[in-house]
């Protein structure tokens, strides 16, 4: 069972007070957003810039997070990420020598695990800006990246709205053939629970209530075809009435991670399961270089489902990349370009 995956975000900002008046991407000088800024790429590329030489410490959740390297091409930047966990003391036991130490890792030890990022801006639809990151078994660095990715952003504007959102597929048949394992049909409605005492159709007592009815196969999955029903609108199934139950949900597992969605309007989140035949793997962790193959095919069948443009499918990452802790370069807040850690913390 593979332990990595690709999740993919749309990224969009919108005018303070405007629910549907998003911006052009490409063209951020006409909302006043820093006088330097052509682009959301831009700002992208400062936010990697400022954390390559610095790492932010999240006392509150006990995380680090720095940007290892990063790489641009025109409107596409890729790189890795670096997510620390700290707060938690731990002994260390050496396999080899049989040894083991006591609390080798203190609560100030942060243990940081790479996390590799693709950030694009399609060309030919510039209102919204595709984020591809990587996630570890039941880890990932989603929220602490944007988090910061905003920090920066309110800095620059203070007009603009941040959104993101998971990119989806109405595809939905693909997603439950390719699905390790069909868990469950989760069906829930309103009815009312009348006492036994009516008569001529009245009833003394009336309760509103919710009714929920799971359908679990014996077996270790259900076959695709039972499901059929469920999308075609029937109005039976397994001795159910579905129209009485607003909502009907599939819960299917692929790759060691469970996903649900909706028999009534069926959009499924976008992932891509990485096998370790798919990348090469040092450390327990694919190399960025491999990963960024399998992300930038994963980018072209998100970006078909949109009409958007395609990327190049070849990668702009190298293998010798080493990283160095640092301290914040001073000196760079003296360049109006760029911001700089200082100003947003």
């Amino acid at each position: 069972m593979s332990s990595n995956k690709l999740v993919a975000y749309w990224i969009q900002l919108k005018e303070r007070g405007s629910d549907k008046n998003y911006w052009d991407l490409s063209e951020l000088r006409d909302h006043e957003v820093g006088l330097y800024y052509g682009s959301i790429v831009d700002i992208f590329e400062d936010v990697c810039r400022c954390y390559t030489d610095y790492t932010y410490v999240d006392e509150a959740n006990d995380e680090t997070f720095t940007v290892e390297f990063y790489e641009r091409s025109g409107n596409l930047i890729e790189g890795q990420y670096l997510k620390g966990d700290s707060g938690v003391i731990a002994n260390h036991f050496d396999k080899r020598k049989g040894s083991r130490e006591y609390e080798a890792r203190t609560t100030d030890i942060s243990e940081e695990i790479p996390f590799y990022f693709l950030f694009y801006l399609p060309s030919n639809n510039t209102d919204r800006a595709l984020l591809i990151l990587r996630e570890f078994e039941n880890k990932g660095v989603k929220r602490i990246a944007t988090d910061r990715f905003q920090k920066i952003l309110q800095g620059v504007t203070q007009s603009g709205i941040y959104e993101d959102s998971r990119a989806v597929t109405e595809d939905y048949w693909s997603a439950i053939q390719r699905a390790d394992r069909i868990k469950k049909i989760r069906l829930k409605g309103k009815s009312k629970l009348r006492s036994i005492d009516e008569v001529d159709g009245e009833s003394a007592n009336v309760q509103n209530i919710n009714r929920e009815f799971v359908l679990r196969p014996q077996t270790t999955t259900f076959l695709p075809e039972v499901l059929k029903p469920l999308f075609n609108k029937e109005i039976k199934y397994a001795g159910i009435e579905l129209d009485e139950f607003d909502e009907k949900k599939i819960t299917i597992e692929q790759g060691g991670s469970e996903l649900t969605f909706s028999a009534v309007n069926p959009r499924v989140d976008m992932r891509m399961i990485l096998n370790n035949t798919d990348v090469d793997i040092i450390g327990g962790h694919p190399t960025p270089e491999t990963i960024s193959v399998k992300a930038r095919e994963f980018a072209n069948y998100i970006l078909d489902e949109y009409d958007d443009l395609h990327i190049s499918d070849e990668t702009i990452l190298h293998g010798d990349y080493e990283y160095e802790y640092g301290e914040v370069d001073d000196s760079r807040g003296r360049d109006d370009r760029k911001t700089t850690i200082s100003d947003f913390q």
